[in-house]
């Protein structure tokens, strides 16, 4: 193995040299043989760091992050996780010095050197389809590299990029790998940068694509990728004309087939829910449709999942008490904050998306002229850790909390997805909740 600095199989990372006692104990993993079952990852490596968490994203259509496990490695650094999955999964490896992000893959075998950056040492995998994915991802690489990137392609990129998947979709036509192709990233990414720059070779290539959608998350994501963001643009241009229940309803009638219909119908409510520009009783009764008619696959369990997360039971109930500290360990309790609203935020240090939405929250509060108390309640069992990190960010206007009945709030505020946002009104009763933005809370409650 050369020390000098090279692309892995996905192109993705850089190798990092290793010293003779990694190379050892590398040896002796790769030795090691391990049957992989059809429904399972291992990842497995060395790495400087003593702790870090592994985070996933379970729904396509956001970048709420859920946390799946604490991984410790031995006194040689050494780390093993076994993760339960039927398709691939987009991982995070997070501690306070790197984040790195992995899409990995079922019936694969993983073994990594996890420092400052992440470098995948060796794959093995039993999964054929996995081993042409990978060729393809390569085959594209060379295509951006000779002809230009995405956003910045010209006709012959566009022209290269349409032979090489129109050759390779008639050859495989017969193959039952031909949905695994269609939804890769390389061919996701490849059709949404034709749909901007070359819509004639996007619609030759569309129907292939189409025939193969699949209700997963891989599929799901897919399709919002080439088709979500132009109907976030669509609709803001003609929102003033229509209403969004009029908008979903002409678009949803244009499509003919069925699973884009179902999935494109999702990514809209999506795109809805908490928002003020439209109906939410609508919103609900779609969403219910959809769980029923997709109870069996991923569409149903994350139009189910989505449901969840804008829903709770506890809404128009009093709060119930929990005691806190703040980060000077001074004991704080929920019943403090009665003669004021107050939003709860529920955050941790481990999740990027709520870190970037806690930026705009002092001047939330300072435009409500103090009528609002808001209470950043982490959810991280490393308390320590948590209150240097608050400390850091010195927002002054928020009040940084903690609880050491974790599990109890988990469980009576059904906490799936970070960040994730309460309304409690001045007499402690529960207005609302919401995900991803408090805005609408807000919006609906204190600025009538």
């Amino acid at each position: 193995m050369s020390d000098e600095p090279q692309k892995n199989l996905l192109g993705q990372f850089n190798y990092i040299p290793l010293n003779m006692f990694q190379r050892f104990i590398f040896l002796l993993l790769l030795l090691c043989d391990f049957a992989i079952a059809p429904a399972q990852i291992i990842i497995e490596g060395i790495s400087k760091q003593k702790t870090f968490e592994l985070l996933t994203v379970d729904n396509p259509l956001e970048k709420n992050l859920r946390k799946l496990k604490d991984v410790k490695t031995d006194q040689d650094g050494r780390f093993f996780i076994e993760l339960p999955a039927t398709q691939q999964i987009r991982i995070i490896f997070k501690n306070k010095d790197f984040s790195q992000e992995l899409s990995v893959y079922p019936q694969t075998r993983y073994i990594l050197s996890l420092h400052q950056r992440l470098a995948i040492e060796e794959m093995v995998t039993d999964n054929d389809n996995l081993n042409k994915t990978l060729l393809i991802e390569e085959n594209f690489t060379h295509l951006k590299d000779r002809y230009g990137r995405p956003g910045k392609s010209s006709n012959l990129y566009n022209k290269a990029v349409y032979e090489y998947f129109k050759q390779l979709l008639t050859t495989e036509q017969a193959n039952e790998s031909l949905a695994f192709i269609t939804n890769s990233e390389s061919f996701v990414n490849a059709l949404a940068s034709l749909k901007i720059s070359d819509r004639k070779r996007f619609m030759e290539l569309e129907p292939y694509f189409v025939d193969n959608i699949q209700f997963s998350f891989n599929g799901i994501k897919a399709v919002n990728w080439i088709y979500g963001l132009e109907l976030n643009f669509k609709f803001f241009k003609v929102g003033k004309k229509m209403s969004f229940e009029e908008f979903m309803r002409q678009e949803l009638a244009a499509i003919t087939d069925s699973k884009l219909k179902d999935i494109i119908d999702l990514i809209m409510i999506n795109m809805a829910m908490g928002r003020k520009f439209s109906a939410q009783g609508p919103l609900y009764a779609r969403l219910e449709k959809l769980m029923v008619k997709h109870s069996s696959n991923f569409l149903g369990e994350l139009s189910q999942s989505i449901y969840n997360l804008h829903t709770s039971t506890l809404i128009g109930s009093d709060l119930e008490e929990f005691m806190l500290k703040d980060l000077n360990g001074t004991e704080l309790s929920t019943k403090d904050f009665r003669g004021k609203y107050l939003l709860i935020d529920l955050w941790a240090t481990w999740c990027g998306p709520c870190i970037k939405a806690m930026k705009k929250l002092p001047a939330l509060k300072t435009s409500l002229n103090n009528t609002l108390e808001i209470l950043c309640l982490s959810t991280d069992h490393d308390t320590d850790k948590m209150k240097r990190f608050a400390k850091r960010l010195n927002y002054q206007e928020l009040i940084f909390a903690y609880t050491n009945e974790n599990e109890r709030l988990r469980n009576y505020l059904n906490i799936r997805a970070i960040p994730l946002y309460f309304l409690i009104d001045p007499d402690g009763k529960i207005l609302g909740k919401t995900v991803t933005d408090p805005n609408p809370l807000i919006e609906k409650y204190l600025r009538k």
